[in-house]
């Protein structure tokens, strides 16, 4: 058994994401570290082919509900300052598909504006941090699908992912409550 810690550096210097439509997301959240590792394990180099195509195997989908039901304990937050490309937002222009599946026809696609989000400078990596005993196959397997995740957020955000130590910034109070004292 072994503590895991999972560090987000991005080599641009910025973090682009965004939580809703046009909403910059100021840092990269578990939810969307979770989501990566999840895309990497079905179409990365631990898929396996079923079917013709290639889906998660059995013991990687281990690892990822042992993370589900894990969520870290510490969280490294570097120095962040928003930026703004211009006065006005940015937008890009996106497929959109519609599809019926009653229908028997292709699906419909057209052209939509989606604002762009700004982003976020970053003077270093994000962390993300398990203090409690940690399987040595569960560090192993995300060492693994860590090197074949190449984005957090918006694609034109690489980022470089790695079981790595950090300082902790935040560190999660398991005697906190929502509701007031008694």
């Amino acid at each position: 058994m072994s503590t895991l810690a999972i560090t987000a550096r991005f080599p641009l210097g910025t973090y682009l994401g965004h939580v809703g439509v046009g909403q910059r997301s100021d840092f990269p959240d578990t939810s969307r570290l979770l989501s990566a590792l999840t895309h990497s394990a079905g179409k990365g180099s631990l898929a396996e082919e079923r079917d013709g195509d290639l889906r998660i195997a059995e013991h990687v989908l281990s690892v990822l509900e042992w993370l589900e039901q894990h969520p870290p304990s510490a969280l490294g937050m570097p120095y962040a300052v928003p930026v703004r490309a211009s006065g006005s937002p940015t937008h890009a222009w996106r497929d959109e598909g519609v599809h019926d599946k009653a229908a028997k026809d292709a699906p419909q696609r057209r052209k939509v504006e989606k604002s762009q989000s700004d982003a976020v400078a970053v003077d270093g990596a994000w962390g993300w941090g398990w203090e409690e005993d940690v399987p040595d196959h569960v560090v192993e397997t995300v060492r693994l699908l860590c090197e074949d995740v190449s984005c957090l957020g918006e694609s034109d955000s690489p980022v470089v992912l790695e079981v790595a130590d950090f300082t902790p910034t935040h560190r999660r109070d398991l005697a906190a409550t929502g509701f007031a004292p008694r």
